[in-house]
């Protein structure tokens, strides 16, 4: 009942207003129905619930993350300390560090992505 008054009343502003002041009226019009919109999105599609889940996800995955970051770190660290004579050491050791790298970026981007899929799904 509110909305419609205060709707009504923008539109009797717009009659009588300047061209200036009507585009500040549109844009406060604007925002007005896209906060309702944005409500009643929220409320319908997703549940406290869901919105918990989708943080818990998202926290659980970052942990991994960081988890996967660190144990790249330390295979860096023991790659660079270790002064071994054998090549093949070598090399299957910058392989893995390699790969644990590129997974771990690969990792983070896919947690990048889905973090903000599903903000933009839980704001609507």
């Amino acid at each position: 009942m509110l909305r419609l008054f205060i709707l009504s009343l923008f539109v009797i502003l717009l009659a009588v207003c300047s061209v200036h002041c009507k585009n500040r009226i549109l844009k406060l019009l604007r925002l007005l129905l896209n906060q309702e919109v944005a409500v009643s999105n929220t409320s319908s599609e997703k549940t406290q619930a869901d919105v918990i889940n989708l943080y818990e996800s998202a926290q659980a995955k970052l942990k991994r993350l960081k988890e996967l970051k660190a144990e790249v770190r330390l295979l860096s660290k023991q790659f660079k300390n270790e002064k071994s004579t054998v090549k093949g050491k070598q090399t299957k050791r910058l392989q893995q560090t390699i790969y644990l790298n590129h997974y771990s970026q690969q990792l983070e981007a896919k947690f990048r992505i889905s973090l903000r899929k599903s903000t933009s799904a839980s704001t609507g």
